[in-house]
């Protein structure tokens, strides 16, 4: 069993929609970027991005690419933590669910940048395998659904 972003899964895996992961440019305060950023503001920056087989890699490579650019510096790294202390000392920027960066926010550390055009939404679903269904697996998939919705981890 997974939680899984627009995932194209075999025919043996089942996916049971949850809802749509929003994601936003998140910056330092420090930096002097526009409130709303557009390929062209963002360019030269230096970006830090989950893994290359990541969605939000492919996102951004398509965001920019949509209107002919490409940036010109991508890092990249798995630690959600370390990408978002790495933005807030203004060493880069990201993209990232809004729910990552809530804290640095609130404690006006980062910010939160609007995307013009916008940054599509992920469609998330709870994948597993069609032979493994049973009281347990349904009972789990019952539980992720009710603590995600309880959580409102995902857009509906």
């Amino acid at each position: 069993m997974a939680v899984l972003v627009e995932a194209a899964p075999p025919p043996n895996v089942r996916m049971e929609a949850v809802g749509f992961n929003d994601i936003n440019w998140i910056a330092s305060p420090a930096l002097a970027l526009p409130e709303r950023v557009t390929p062209q503001d963002l360019v030269e920056q230096h970006i830090l991005l989950p893994s290359a087989v990541s969605k939000v890699h492919a996102t951004v490579h398509d965001w920019f690419s949509a209107v002919g650019l490409s940036p010109g510096r991508v890092s990249t790294c798995n630690n959600a933590t370390v990408m978002m202390d790495v933005v807030a000392a203004g060493l880069a920027i990201t993209v990232q669910p809004l729910r990552f960066a809530a804290d640095g926010i609130k404690k006006r550390k980062l910010r939160a940048l609007s995307a013009w055009p916008a940054l599509p939404a992920h469609r998330v679903s709870i994948g597993y395998q069609t032979r493994t269904l049973g009281p347990r697996v349904a009972d789990t998939v019952a539980l992720l659904h009710a603590l995600m919705r309880q959580h409102r981890l995902f857009r509906a």
